[in-house]
């Protein structure tokens, strides 16, 4: 179980900071200093060690519940678990690229709350402003790609 810990941390961890070098890449507009790049990295990556532990808190916990006639169904329900869990990561690094890719603003909680309010004027506008359809292929392909690779890494037979 604490190897699963381990490397499902790291995993995670691997996961944004590709996603944080992919957001930095995309959009890099003017030259930046080294130090304010690392210094923005080092922010980024202190609130995805909080979103990571929070992330892997249920998973701490099981490994202390004496559950050991049930260690193969634990098993796949935390692979299930942590699949929904890393498909809403993507789809939230998704939505914040789209987002600033169209108002040059980070994704925030009232940016969140205006779509959920207006959702067919959101709907409509993505639809003429993004290929839907090429980002959704996009997106369940990557999605397979993370779960391929972290059954692979954390559930080897």
């Amino acid at each position: 179980m604490w190897s699963f810990l381990g490397l499902g941390f790291l995993y995670y961890l691997t996961i944004f900071f590709f996603f944080r070098i992919g957001f930095y890449l995309a959009f890099q507009e003017t030259s930046i200093d080294f130090s304010d790049l690392a210094r923005a990295f080092y922010l980024g990556s202190k609130f995805d060690f909080k979103i990571i532990i929070l992330t892997i808190l249920p998973y701490l916990l099981l490994a202390f519940a004496p559950l050991k006639f049930l260690r193969p169904k634990v098993k796949k329900v935390s692979f299930i678990l942590s699949s929904l869990i890393l498909s809403f990561f993507v789809y939230v690094y998704f939505t914040d690229f789209g987002h600033y890719a169209y108002l040059k603003t980070r994704l925030t909680a009232p940016s969140i709350l205006d779509n959920i309010a207006n959702p067919k004027i959101a709907i409509e506008m993505m639809w003429q402003t993004y290929p839907i359809i090429w980002i959704l292929i996009g997106f369940v392909a990557i999605c397979l790609g993370i779960q391929w690779g972290f059954k692979k890494l954390i559930f080897p037979r």
